[in-house]
């Protein structure tokens, strides 16, 4: 009997709102609404003209039932205080025009429901107070009209639902605080325009759920600050546009499921922070356009798990501070385009899988740091094109497996450090190009597996330091081509397996230094060419 009683009554209050809502004009002007209090119960097929200059104080325990077909006008010049323990029921087939010049509050315990084919119009100049413990429900077929000149204050402790089938316009000129322990589920065919001059606060102890069928227009302008404690799931049909003056903090602690069809477009004069203890899952299908004028800061403890089908157009004016303690898992099917103007700081206890079906463009003026404790796996079908003014620093501990059907093109203008305990495994069916102006350092502790079907073109001005305590298995099938103005220092604990099938060009103008316990195998099928000048 009181339920019946409480449905009269809400009847009555309806039938006397709209009364009072037929004898208004369409739209509300110039209306001024003081704080607010109060409970509502269910309301369902709701429509209101356009809303004007409207002002509202603070909403504080308002509490409202679910909304369902509800319409309302565009909103313009609509100010509004700060809302507080605010609760909503769960949102079904809202339609809101365009949003200009509208002002809110903060925005503090805000708890709505579920929202469906949820529709709002384009926002511009809209201005948000923080949001601290707000909670929505799940979103499904939501879609929002672009949005420009956006101004969000910090977040904090908010948590949506999952996202599917959410759609905005292209975002320009949108600025948000700092985002702290936000929590978002499962984003399914999410598709957002482009984004223009957007600025994003540092994000700590975020979480997103898994993203699939996701889509992001292009970004230019973009910034956000540190990022700490990020988490997403794993990411599938993620696709964004080219990136262009792109700025993200430094990341920590940041954590990304595997990826698997993730397609981006080029990236131009992005810049991201150092990373520290990021790790990503495997790597399926994941493509992205040519990179320019891209920087990144230092990496430290960083670990990805394998990479697959992974495509990278060419890569211009690249820089990326000295990596350490960083992890990736076996690449296959790996391709690169051509390296330019590439600099790498230096590398510390890195270590990546086996490498199957790789194929890297050309490499120009390419500079790295020194290398200490790099391993690598196993080389398999690895292709480089060639390289031109590449020059590392010194290299010490550095473990690399077997090496087979490994091509290389002509090398020109290569200088690299000293090279001390350094291993490799095997080498077979691998092809090297013509070296000229190539220098290294002094080689100490250096061991080399057997070589089988090794084939290098000519040598020209090749100089390396002196050898000590280097070590090369049996040589079969090896084939170099001629050598001229090549020069090394002395060898002293040299070792070399047996040599069959050796083929030699003609020698010019070699130098070597000093000769102390040089040991051979047997040498079998060994053919030089003409030896012209001293040796």
């Amino acid at each position: 009997m009181q339920d019946e009683e409480e449905d009269e009554d809400d009847d009555e209050d309806r039938q006397r709102w709209r009364e009072e809502m037929e004898a208004r004009p369409p739209g509300l002007g110039a209306q001024t609404v003081g704080a607010i209090s109060a409970c509502f119960s269910r309301q369902s097929h709701v429509t209101t003209g356009s809303l004007s200059h409207v002002t509202t104080g603070s909403l504080s325990h308002v509490t409202t039932g679910s909304l369902s077909h509800v319409t309302i006008g565009s909103l313009s010049h609509v100010t509004t205080g700060s809302l507080s323990h605010v609760t909503t029921g769960s949102l079904s087939h809202i339609t809101i025009g365009s949003l200009s010049h509208v002002t809110t509050g903060s925005l503090s315990h805000i708890t709505t429901g579920s929202l469906s084919h949820v529709k709002i119009g384009s926002l511009s100049h809209v201005t948000i107070g923080s949001l601290s413990h707000v909670t929505t429900g799940s979103l499904s077929h939501v879609r929002i009209g672009s949005l420009s000149h956006v101004t969000i204050g910090s977040l904090s402790h908010v948590t949506t639902g999952s996202l599917s089938h959410v759609t905005t316009g292209s975002l320009s000129h949108v600025t948000t605080g700092s985002l702290s322990h936000v929590t978002t589920g499962s984003l399914s065919h999410v598709t957002t325009g482009s984004l223009s001059h957007v600025t994003t606060g540092s994000l700590s102890h975020v979480r997103i759920g898994s993203l699939s069928h996701v889509r992001i227009g292009s970004l230019s302008h973009v910034t956000t600050g540190s990022l700490s404690h990020v988490t997403t799931g794993s990411l599938s049909h993620v696709t964004t546009g080219s990136l262009s003056h792109v700025t993200t903090g430094s990341l920590s602690h940041v954590t990304t499921g595997s990826l698997s069809n993730v397609p981006t477009g080029s990236l131009s004069h992005v810049t991201i922070g150092s990373l520290s203890h990021v790790t990503t899952g495997s790597l399926s299908h994941v493509t992205t356009g040519i990179l320019s004028h891209v920087t990144i800061g230092s990496l430290s403890h960083v670990t990805t798990g394998s990479l697959s089908h992974v495509t990278t157009g060419s890569l211009s004016h690249v820089t990326i501070g000295s990596l350490s303690h960083v992890t990736t898992g076996s690449l296959s099917h790996v391709t690169t385009g051509s390296l330019s103007h590439v600099t790498i700081g230096s590398l510390s206890h890195v270590t990546t899988g086996s490498l199957s079906h790789v194929t890297i463009g050309s490499l120009s003026h390419v500079t790295t740091g020194s290398l200490s404790h790099v391993t690598i796996g196993s080389l398999s079908h690895v292709t480089t094109g060639s390289l031109s003014h590449v020059t590392t620093g010194s290299l010490s501990h550095v473990k690399i497996g077997s090496l087979s059907h490994v091509t290389i093109g002509s090398l020109s203008h290569i200088t690299t450090g000293s090279l001390s305990h350094v291993t490799t495994g095997s080498l077979s069916h691998v092809t090297i190009g013509s070296l000229s102006h190539v220098t290294t350092g002094s080689l100490s502790h250096v061991t080399i597996g057997s070589l089988s079907h090794v084939t290098t073109g000519s040598l020209s001005h090749v100089t390396t330091g002196s050898l000590s305590h280097v070590t090369t298995g049996s040589l079969s099938h090896v084939t170099i081509g001629s050598l001229s103005h090549v020069t090394t220092g002395s060898l002293s604990h040299v070792t070399i397996g047996s040599l069959s099938h050796v083929t030699t060009g003609s020698l010019s103008h070699v130098t070597t230094g000093s000769l102390s316990h040089v040991t051979t195998g047997s040498l079998s099928h060994v053919t030089t060419g003409t030896l012209l000048s001293r040796i």
